[in-house]
This record gives structure tokens, sequence and C-alpha cells, in this order.
């Protein structure tokens, strides 16, 4: 009975870590808010199943929700930055384009704002200003 109690309590002690590390921000492609810095990369394991972080052997990144499931094709905002996952659940790097407008990840998959990139204006929500 004790034993059983010990393992609930770790499990809820797991739990409660899991959900303070990994934001559940993850929002709808149109929506476009600026990232404001770099952050390194984590990852959590419930024993069940991944959240946050998972790099694969090629080099690319997949994001976990807290709920265990792959991002693709959609937003992440994780510790006030914005990444965005595409439809195979990769993380993009470089020029992207998302619902007809072209985006830049750095090499960390951040989102870039308010910055030119060879020439190109990038506004306050990411988005190349032609």
């Amino acid at each position: 009975m004790f034993k059983r109690a010990n393992k609930i309590t770790s499990l809820l002690v797991v739990i409660a870590a899991v959900v303070s590390i990994v934001p559940s921000t993850i929002t709808n492609a149109s929506e476009k808010v600026a990232p404001s810095a770099d952050i390194a990369n984590t990852s959590t394991q419930s024993g069940m199943y991944s959240i946050g972080w998972s790099k694969l052997a090629d080099g690319t990144w997949n994001f976990y929700d807290a709920t265990g499931t792959k991002v693709t094709g959609n937003w992440v905002n994780f510790a006030g930055v914005w990444y965005y996952f595409k439809a195979n659940g990769t993380m993009a790097i470089g020029w992207y384009q998302i619902l007809g407008n072209w985006y830049y990840f750095n090499q960390s998959g951040v989102m870039l704002s308010n910055t030119v990139i060879n020439g190109y204006k990038l506004n306050a929500a990411g988005a190349w200003a032609e």
C-alpha cells in the first residue's frame, strides 16, 4: 500500500514539474508574435512519453506538447520565443512560408523579427515586409 502511494506521489511530482517547465502556449499559425530571446533546449520524460524538445538522429528537432503529442504544422511559443514546426513535425530553419507570409528562423529555430536578413526586412510580427 505504501509503495503504491510513494509511486503515485513521485508521478505527481514529475507531472507538476513538467507542467511548470512546458507552458501550454501552442497557438494557431495565423497568430504572429515576435520572440524576445533564444533558449536552451530542454526535454522531460514522464515515463510514458516525451514532453518538450526531441533531437532526431539527422539533427532536426521535434517538439512534444504537454500531452506528449508531436506538434505539426503549428507555432510554439516556448519561454517567450516563437518556433514553427512543419507538417512533418520538424522545426523550421531558414526561410519558411506560412499561410502566404515568409518568415526567417535562425539556426536555433527562433523566429526573427524587426531585422533585415539578406536585404529582406522582417516586421514586428516576423513576416517579410515587402
